[in-house]
């Protein structure tokens, strides 16, 4: 019945199967409950439940350019058990599960609730429920000019992803709800705007279609085709309903995706709340683009780290973990001791050839797509949390970090460039380079088989720690404009700082440091301060700038000197040592510290 219409009212589907995903592929819909697949389908669901049980086994697949309209209405994912040999990948051909690397531990969920894939495909849900167990709630995978658009719904995944925006997406949830235990959403190229939904509002869904060049194109325009008109039932006329997204871990992930037109762009307004129990906003590769706007932020101290942070620009952790075929990740995940921007003091022997490659940092124009850009807009919104631009390390090109501060908007923390490392507990966990170092036997594939469950580290994907650090590549450019306020806690290296009718306060002194880069792979030791002054400030209005990429300001909180951050001929690096020596990973083993070296795979 591929394009034609068909509606599904006040029915009850439950699938209820022992799916171990070996006959399934939910990327292609094989095992759905419900599938809408192919141009000049249009599906409607109202008054309906539908539950599935099993890997693989999702309850709404759309694909294809297909039209699916969901009005009061549950569907509900609950997983099943994986077979025993199945192993973490990205490869949609046989992916059942989230990859172990973007933070969400496939032995807790291996079936998304909806799967939208393909061109020109959409979705709409209006005052409806959609729950899973893991993985992820609303998921999008390889598609181009795909539309999601959620109003008063509310999305749930207890121990996953409630959200998931890859490729040429724009979703937009209308006074809806996000919940999840792990990720708001995850992001590789997708837009996302958060915004209120009014009671008797007419929402006109339409088809989305190339359009422009560069980015415009990239994402597409809407077309005068009118696919379907929606209205809230539950929102009684007049009444104002507004978004919220929480989420016990991170609240949006970001990564690169489909080269370097794709950005990650989300827009919180209209009373949209935001609470984390991890950090914000992570991106950790690509450009991104955050927008505040009338909106409640809510940051909570990390349970690991104790640090709250608003916005993290670091390294993808996908470089860091081993694959062993194709996509197919490695359980281990090893990193040295110390910062960032200490790494390069290993000798080059201590690495495997072909596993974790060179040492060379990102330079100047970065590597891969060049330099990206993440900024961040705040208007009528208060921050009480750091943003750290810490990238560029691992062959993976730097990130410029802008930050602009306007009229209604306070931020409370520290902006600023910095090194990082991730932050670790020791493990006791039954990994093939706990093995090796043990002898402990282990069940048949624990090593790699990460639905296992007895690896933890998954927890600690996205857990960093920051100290200010600048080499020449990943810059801060802050700008503070009508009323906005900057409250700093803590030392800041910033490359330009403009005020212009804002105000900057907690401040002792800024300092303009010259730096001597020896080496743009940056090794080690190799940027020293040449030189540092005291920039004339009278606590209004600055516009300062770095001359080159040698140049930096040191922001100096109240409370502090300068002489204990910066000292002339010695190393730019300023670090805590508290979080010195950790290790994130398999390779550290219990009552014996860490291994010198990553063991043969």
């Amino acid at each position: 019945m591929k394009g034609t219409e068909y509606t599904v009212d006040n029915a009850t589907i439950i699938q209820d199967t022992d799916s171990d995903g070996s006959q399934v592929n939910d990327a292609d819909g094989l095992g759905a409950a419900v599938i809408a697949y192919g141009s000049g389908t249009k599906l409607t669901i109202s008054n309906s439940y539908i539950e599935t049980t099993g890997a693989g086994k999702s309850a709404l697949y759309i694909g294809g350019g297909a039209d699916v309209i969901v009005k009061n209405s549950t569907l509900i994912a609950n997983s099943g058990t994986l077979y025993d040999t199945y192993m973490s990948s990205a490869n949609t051909s046989g992916m059942l599960s989230s990859p172990w690397i973007l933070g969400v531990d496939n032995a807790r969920g291996n079936a998304r609730t909806v799967s939208m894939v393909g061109a020109g495909s959409t979705e709409t849900f209006v005052d409806s429920t959609v729950i899973a167990a893991g993985w992820g709630a609303m998921s999008t995978d390889m598609g181009s000019y795909l539309r999601m658009d959620v109003i008063n719904t509310t999305v749930e995944a207890e121990t996953g992803y409630a959200a998931f925006a890859i490729s040429r997406i724009q979703e937009t949830y209308y006074g809806s709800t996000l919940t999840s235990g792990v990720i708001g959403m995850i992001m590789m190229g997708g837009q996302a705007d958060f915004t209120s939904y009014t009671g008797g509002e007419v929402i006109t869904i339409k088809r989305m279609e190339a359009s422009g060049e560069g980015k415009d194109s990239y994402y597409g325009a809407e077309t005068d085709e009118v696919i379907t008109e929606v209205v809230s039932e539950q929102v009684a006329e007049g009444e104002t309903v507004t978004s919220s997204i929480t989420t016990d871990g991170v609240g949006f992930e970001m990564h690169t995706m489909m080269g370097s037109d794709a950005v990650n762009g989300v827009t919180l307004r209209d009373g949209t709340s935001l609470e984390t129990g991890e950090a914000a906003f992570v991106v950790k590769s690509g450009f991104g683009e955050v927008t505040v706007d009338d909106a409640t932020i809510t940051l909570n101290a990390s349970k690991y780290t104790g640090e709250t942070v608003f916005l993290q620009v670091m390294d993808n952790d996908d470089a860091f973990a081993g694959e062993s075929a194709g996509t197919s990740f490695d359980e281990y995940f090893w990193e040295p001791a110390g910062w960032s921007f200490q790494f390069g003091t290993l000798d080059q022997d201590e690495w495997e050839d072909g596993q974790y490659d060179t040492m060379d940092y990102g330079t100047e124009g970065g590597s891969n797509y060049g330099q990206w850009t993440v900024t961040v807009d705040l208007t009528d919104t208060d921050i009480e949390g750091d943003m750290w631009n810490s990238s560029g390390y691992w062959n993976q090109g730097a990130s410029l970090m802008q930050v602009s501060i306007g009229e209604g908007a306070t931020v409370t923390g520290v902006i600023s460039s910095g090194a990082y490392q991730h932050y670790a507990k020791t493990y006791e966990v039954g990994l093939y380079g706990y093995y090796e170092a043990t002898g402990v036997d282990l069940e048949d594939n624990t090593w790699y088989n990460t639905y296992s469950g007895t690896w933890d580290n998954v927890d600690y994907i996205s857990i960093v720690v920051n100290t200010p650090y600048y080499y020449g590549a990943n810059g801060t450019e802050i700008t503070i404009t009508d009323g906005g306020v900057w409250n700093v806690t803590d030392t800041s290296f910033v490359t330009a700082l403009s005020v212009d009718g804002g105000e900057i306060n907690g401040v002792a002194g800024i300092y303009k440091v010259t730096v001597t880069v020896e080496d743009m792979d940056n090794q080690a030791g190799t940027v020293t301060v040449a030189s540092c002054e005291q920039v004339e400030w009278d606590g209004g209005d600055i516009n300062i700038a770095a001359e080159d990429n040698t140049t930096l300001y040191v922001i100096v909180p109240e409370g502090s000197d300068i002489d204990d951050i910066i000292v002339v001929g010695e190393s730019l690096g300023y670090a805590a040592e508290e979080y010195e020596g950790q290790y994130f990973g398999s390779f550290y083993v219990v009552g014996e510290g860490v291994l010198e070296t990553p063991l043969d795979y």
